[in-house]
């Protein structure tokens, strides 16, 4: 033990790059450090005992080195610029590099902007993210009109230091064209051709196309989707078909049967190949209607005639209140006339009596058919059914 009083003062010191030490008594010290660079910044201390790990050899072989800690101060930017080119095989991933020799790249920070040449828009930012030494963005080209596009990027090294350009490691601006892939080009159509003919109600058809490269060049093995549009009222999501092109870049999809509808063929592009998609083509679907009479014939001022048919329809297809059904006839060389509205039932089915009261119908032959009209949500083309003849008497 040492005698009270004769004990040596504690202290604390900090060492910036071997330099003098900053001391101060008791256990604590501060000092300032704001020089750029990288800096060894080495602590000790000693107590009351006179044990001091400052690496001398005053503790003889108890003596201990000072604990150490490397600091880096960065409040320079950093170094950002564009690829000087495009990879041909993501043309639409754009690329940026990033250096730093103290605190390195931002690991969370950074973005990549776009804008329309000329047009003085403030620049749109892209979907980015830092990826070690480089920033990187993807630019959906086809989303975009053709013409000549500008880029900026904005990059963060770890001390918060940001840097923006619009310019590539050579110095050039950072410009692309659109379409900056493949242009592509895709058509379709319905086998056989409709020529505006609706399909027959519960009927399918072909939808066949093909896909080429903007010169010609048949485009092989590549996806192409088929949509089907239902028409308001249909009661059924829209329809999506899977094809693959052929070696000649043809393709065809089988349409099942459904309501009328708008369809189109969409190729959604690859890395290298822009996007297509055809015009829709409209595909009236009749509505399907039938009627039967309860006779052949019927006898002016006797029993009634009895109409009774349906109208089909895809589940969720008739409108709640029912389908609204005309009534009509026709005499030989006449055009239809209709002589009643009625509605179905929330099945489809309908019914109607009719009594022949004119004696100028005995003897003439007649023609009867339901007739389906357009109607609000009605997903159908109108249509009549097979007409029924019933002969007065």
């Amino acid at each position: 033990m040492m005698p009270v009083g004769r004990g040596v003062s504690p202290f604390t010191a900090i060492r910036v790059d071997g330099g003098t030490p900053v001391v101060a008594p008791g256990s604590s010290v501060t000092a300032s450090l704001i020089g750029e660079g990288i800096h060894t910044v080495a602590y000790y201390a000693r107590d009351a005992a006179g044990n001091v790990n400052d690496g001398s050899d005053s503790n003889g072989k108890e003596n201990a080195q000072p604990s150490a800690a490397v600091v880096r101060i960065d409040r320079t930017p950093p170094s950002v610029a564009f690829a000087n080119s495009q990879d041909g095989r993501e043309p639409e991933t754009i690329r940026v590099k990033l250096a730093d020799p103290l605190s390195g790249p931002s690991r969370s920070q950074g973005w990549i902007a776009v804008r329309r040449v000329g047009s003085g828009d403030r620049f749109e930012e892209l979907p980015s993210q830092p990826s070690g030494d480089r920033l990187l963005a993807h630019w959906d080209s086809d989303a975009y009109p053709p013409g000549d596009y500008e880029f900026r990027a904005v990059g963060y090294d770890a001390a918060g230091n940001s840097a923006s350009t619009t310019r590539r490691a050579n110095g050039t601006k950072m410009i692309l064209p659109n379409p900056l892939k493949g242009s592509t080009a895709l058509v379709a159509h319905f086998v056989p051709p409709r020529n505006g003919r609706p399909l027959a109600y519960g009927g399918g058809t072909l939808f066949a196309g093909r896909l080429t490269s903007a010169r010609g060049r048949p485009l092989a093995s590549m996806p192409v989707r088929v949509v089907e549009r239902f028409a308001q009222g249909a009661g059924m999501a829209n329809r999506v078909s899977s094809a693959t092109t052929q070696a000649d870049g043809s393709f065809a999809v089988r349409l099942f049967p459904g309501p009328s509808r708008e369809v189109s063929a969409v190729f959604d592009g690859t890395r290298t190949l822009t996007r297509a998609t055809t015009r829709p083509r409209p595909l009236g679907v009749r509505t399907g209607i039938r009627m039967t009479a309860s006779a052949s014939s019927a006898e002016v001022g006797g029993r009634p005639l009895v109409f009774h048919g349906t109208v089909a329809a895809e589940p969720g297809a008739l409108p709640p209140g029912g389908k609204s059904v005309q009534l009509q006839f026709r005499l030989p060389g006449v055009t239809w006339t209709e002589f009643r509205t009625i509605e179905t039932d929330a099945h489809g089915r309908f019914r109607y009596a009719y009594r022949f009261s004119d004696d100028d119908s005995r003897g003439v032959r007649f023609e009867f058919r339901a007739y389906a009209p357009a109607q609000d949500a009605w997903p159908y083309e109108p249509w009549g059914s097979r007409p029924v003849a019933v002969r007065g008497r």
